[in-house]
């Protein structure tokens, strides 16, 4: 593996926000206009250079954000609240607090745990709850392609698998694995990608779930965020790898906290910093091209 003091970092991150709570609770979003750091009691939307804005909302746990606004449970409800501010709109009634939402541009769906111990991929449909899947073993991890659910599933015995699935159409799998799942999945210019723990790598998939392949080898990449490229945490700090770039790029060392969260688009890469207890930091660095 190439060594990560190897690598030079060209440009110092800028701290954008500090907050005296837990960097391992809050939603981390990035958007073409401004980053999104979704707390428990506020939205942040932090363009870089400038003041954060702070929109008062009951977010609860793993809100989201659609292309204009936050998606969030809150007293009995999923709401709707416009990222740029302004009252929430009351979607459909639902029981209990989802374990988080997901989200792209122009779809949103949730991961609700029953009390029963069962898991259910969830969505709006005409104003009332959709079930997408209640697959039959543990959801580790979900997100949203187009208007895709993609997850990871656990069965008996370990095994694990990825799954694909969307409203009128029957559930896809990919092919069963062993060893620790991913705990997150990440998606890019249609393809899924994962970091693969046991073996060192980050693994490329295509949406038909039929076509698996190591993209990156050699490499600890967790939590992991893909644009052009993949951006990683690791206990060495922040860097970018990619099938045409193997060598390791260190954005910024790890000489203070661990990261909890990274996200990424074309232009810029951003992330969590744990700072301390019930202290968080998230900094931003642009991405030259």
């Amino acid at each position: 593996m190439p060594s990560a003091s190897a690598a030079s970092v060209e440009t110092k991150p800028e701290l954008l926000l500090t907050l005296p709570i837990s960097a391992y609770h809050p939603t981390l979003s990035i958007a073409e206009d401004a980053i999104y750091l979704l707390t428990e009691v506020a939205a942040y939307r932090v363009v870089p250079g400038a003041e954060p804005e702070v929109f008062q909302l009951d977010l609860g746990h793993g809100a989201a954000l659609t292309q204009h606004e936050f998606v969030f449970w809150s007293a009995g409800a999923v709401y709707l609240a416009p990222k740029l501010g302004g009252a929430r709109e009351r979607v459909v009634t639902l029981a209990h607090e989802p374990q988080y939402f997901v989200a792209n541009e122009d779809h949103f769906a949730w991961l609700d745990h029953g009390e029963d111990g069962g898991f259910a991929i969830q969505t709006v449909d005409g104003g009332k709850v959709c079930t997408l899947l209640a697959p039959q073993g543990q959801v580790v991890a979900l997100t949203l392609m187009q208007d895709w659910a993609f997850f990871v599933e656990v069965g008996g015995g370990g095994a694990w698998r990825i799954g694909g699935v969307r409203q009128t159409n029957q559930p896809v799998y990919g092919s069963p694995h062993t060893g620790r799942p991913p705990s997150m999945l990440a998606s890019a210019h249609d393809k899924l990608y994962y970091y693969d723990g046991p073996r060192s790598q980050i693994s490329e998939l295509s949406p038909d779930l039929q076509h698996e392949r190591a993209w990156v080898k050699d490499v600890i990449c967790s939590p992991i965020a893909v644009s052009n490229a993949a951006y990683c945490g690791s206990v060495e700090g922040v860097f970018t790898i990619s099938e045409q770039a193997p060598a390791r790029k260190m954005l910024e060392p790890n000489g203070r906290s661990m990261v909890a969260a990274i996200v990424a688009n074309d232009s810029r890469v951003a992330w969590l910093r744990d700072a301390g207890p019930d202290q968080l930091a998230l900094e931003t660095l642009a991405i030259a091209h």
